[in-house]
């Protein structure tokens, strides 16, 4: 008789184990063990044996690693072996430059570029930093920040290029669009440890041309507040949604962006360095390096901020004319390629002839 009822129940008897056995995946032990009248010790058992284990997280190397968070300022658990181990690039060097900041440095500029740029950082050198190669200026100290590679002619060449001229600074991360938040933290912190003394950081992309002289001169003889961030001062920017743009954001959430400016060209107020990094360290990182750093990672300090626009500083230039660049008015000029750069520091030096 028994036989016969299992034979007749059985496909219901095997739901049934079916359907227990989801709910105990999702559904935690502790509660089943509440909800059930008798807490039968055998049943209970049971359901623990049935338990499936979550798998371990996957160790990445050389890769970031994000979590997306329900709040835009949520803090990471800085005890997360996951979360140090992302945050971790960002203090391992894999080429120091030779050049140091002294204590009458009062500018530090940091270029971001890419490893394999090497005709372009010599155009810059001869063009944009001139005036620091060749002294005119001593107060000001720059170096090119890039991340890893994994090409081993293009990171002995660099190895090279910084025997020659010692302005290298490369850290352990893969260097990439994705990864421009890490290479610009990668500068504030090493701007934090080696320039102490220097009363601003400059952010630089290096397909920027700018009037470094002016930007010098502006600074010194004008005032500040103790926490200032100088630049193309966005407000009430929207994040883009659209999911085949380069600028594309997933984590956050908001439907305003907090005041931030363009990444392209921007300062950083000595006293604001540290606040700011630890501020971003805290966060969620996101790969619009501008936004995070000088907008989400700012607010979130808690500081009373001064944005200021920087006269003279463009975020875009579209279609390029050199012919039509008046150094007067323009001091930052963002999309210029190699040629343009030599072609524009010419021009501009027949518009000033006083340039050092």
């Amino acid at each position: 008789m028994i036989k016969m009822f299992a034979r007749k129940h059985f496909s219901k008897m095997l739901v049934a184990v079916c359907i227990l056995l989801v709910l105990s995946i999702i559904w935690p032990i502790d509660t089943w063990v509440e909800l059930m009248s008798d807490k039968d010790e055998a049943v209970v058992k049971l359901y623990s044996n049935l338990r499936i284990q979550p798998i371990p997280p996957i160790k990445l190397r050389n890769h970031t690693i994000q979590r997306l968070s329900k709040d835009i300022f949520v803090k990471e658990n800085s005890k997360d072996p996951a979360y140090e181990h992302a945050h971790s690039y960002l203090y391992e060097t894999l080429i120091e430059p030779q050049v140091q900041c002294s204590s009458t440095t009062f500018l530090f500029i940091g270029v971001i570029s890419r490893p394999s740029s090497f005709k372009h950082r010599e155009a810059y050198r001869e063009t944009v930093l001139h005036p620091i190669v060749n002294g005119c200026i001593e107060e000001m100290r720059y170096l090119f920040i890039l991340g890893n590679t994994n090409n081993y002619e293009v990171q002995q060449n660099i190895k090279e290029e910084n025997k020659k001229y010692g302005d290298i600074l490369q850290g352990n991360f893969t260097d990439s669009y994705q990864n421009l938040t890490y290479k610009t933290l990668f500068l504030i912190n090493w701007s934090l440890q080696n320039c102490p003394a220097a009363q601003f950081t400059f952010k630089l992309d290096d397909d920027v041309f700018v009037v470094i002289e002016d930007v010098h001169r502006y600074l010194k003889l004008n005032s500040f507040n103790e926490h200032t961030i100088l630049g193309s001062v966005f407000r009430g920017a929207k994040p883009n949604r659209d999911t085949s743009s380069k600028w594309h954001v997933k984590n956050f959430n908001g439907t305003e962006y907090p005041v931030y400016v363009s990444g392209t060209a921007y300062l950083l107020s000595e006293s604001l360095l540290r606040p700011l990094f630890q501020s971003a360290m805290s966060l969620t990182f996101m790969r619009i390096e501008d936004v995070f750093v000088t907008g989400v990672s700012a607010k979130n300090t808690g500081l009373e901020i001064s944005f200021l626009q920087f006269p003279g500083f463009t975020f875009y230039q579209s279609g390029l004319n050199p012919d039509q660049i008046d150094f007067k008015s323009k001091k930052s000029i963002h999309g210029v390629n190699t040629e343009q750069l030599q072609y524009l520091y010419d021009k501009m030096i027949m518009e000033n002839s006083s340039r050092c």
